[in-house]
């Protein structure tokens, strides 16, 4: 019987939006929404300086989110590859005489417990900071709260980097 953990994968696009939007911890949702618009107000301005005015938060948010949006493409090929060739490897082993299937199985068995509790000792601190309704998981109501405020002030940072994220995995 496995037990719930708070952290839940379908909730990892939800935990990069609050990790990649600042994700400064302090004990209060409105410290961190005001903490976050603080990094936001050098990230425009920092633009500004750079560019002499030119980009704004449009530019920002395009700039990071083609970024994100790339990177995360890339990083979804490097992994699908690697279980591919992981499967091949395993196979060929399986027909060499090198394993058996039920040693496969075994082992596979093993990695698994083993990055489950890898992912469970990095995410537990993550769950603690980003749980903005303190319901016990991070899930998409936690980024709608901590995000709310900030997407009102700076919605064309917001409706950029989306466009952007997907422009940089459409092109990733």
């Amino acid at each position: 019987h496995k037990r719930r953990h708070p952290f839940r994968m379908s909730a990892l696009p939800a935990l990069l939006v609050l990790v990649i939007g600042g994700g400064v911890a302090h004990a209060q949702p409105q410290q961190q929404t005001d903490a976050l618009e603080a990094q936001i107000e050098k990230w425009v301005a920092r633009a500004r300086e750079l560019t002499d005015g030119r980009v704004g938060e449009l530019g920002i948010g395009a700039g990071a989110g083609i970024m994100c949006g790339f990177v995360g493409k890339k990083v979804q090929g490097v992994v699908v590859n690697m279980a591919i060739l992981g499967a091949v490897a395993g196979a060929g082993a399986c027909y060499f005489g090198w394993t058996t299937p039920e040693q496969l199985k075994e082992k596979a068995i093993q990695v698994e417990t083993w990055a489950e509790e890898q992912v469970r000792k990095r995410t537990s601190s993550w769950v603690k900071r980003f749980d903005q309704d303190l319901d016990g998981d991070v899930d998409w109501e936690d980024s709608k709260i901590h995000m709310s405020s900030v997407v009102k002030r700076h919605g064309a940072l917001a409706a950029s980097f989306a466009g952007g994220a997907l422009v940089g995995y459409r092109i990733g």
